[in-house]
């Protein structure tokens, strides 16, 4: 796991811009359930949506196809769609107090933002798709059965 950087008053002063304009990634390793129907789940109660990342090289291996899906949580006014190819908006956990997860359950990407004036991230999607790049067949068929 990379750093991991808790919540700080930075966060309170700029009212989570990051989270107010697009949703951090999960990895694989956040779900303590990875199987269709578990991850089905999330998307349904609108907790998740299944997002595209377009490989901006498609000859480099070990990369199946140029778009490459993996799992983050919904952003408002998307909750319940499965495939949510949008790259902004607000995720569906920002609140007017913060985030409402606990930190420990935030997505491995939320975890990696340095606070700060234009925060850091320090999960690059690079790597949270090379992360599901394994499991891309478990979100096409989530994608599939969620409709």
């Amino acid at each position: 796991m990379k750093q991991q950087f808790p919540p700080s008053g930075e966060c309170a002063s700029c009212k989570g811009q990051c989270c107010r304009t697009s949703a951090g990634a999960y990895l694989p390793e956040d779900l303590r359930d990875l199987s269709v129907t578990a991850v089905k789940n999330m998307v349904l109660a609108g907790k998740a949506s299944i997002g595209v990342w377009e490989h901006p090289d498609e000859t480099i291996q070990p990369w199946t196809s140029r778009w490459m899906l993996y799992l983050r949580p919904a952003h408002k006014g998307m909750e319940g769609q499965a495939y949510d190819p949008s790259w902004g908006g607000a995720c569906v956990h920002h609140t007017e107090t913060g985030c409402a997860l606990s930190f420990e359950d935030r997505p491995s990407q939320c975890r990696a933002l340095e606070p700060g004036c234009g925060c850091k991230q320090h999960l690059e999607m690079r790597e949270v798709v090379e992360a599901w790049l394994p499991r891309q067949n478990l979100l096409k068929l989530v994608k599939k059965v969620s409709g």
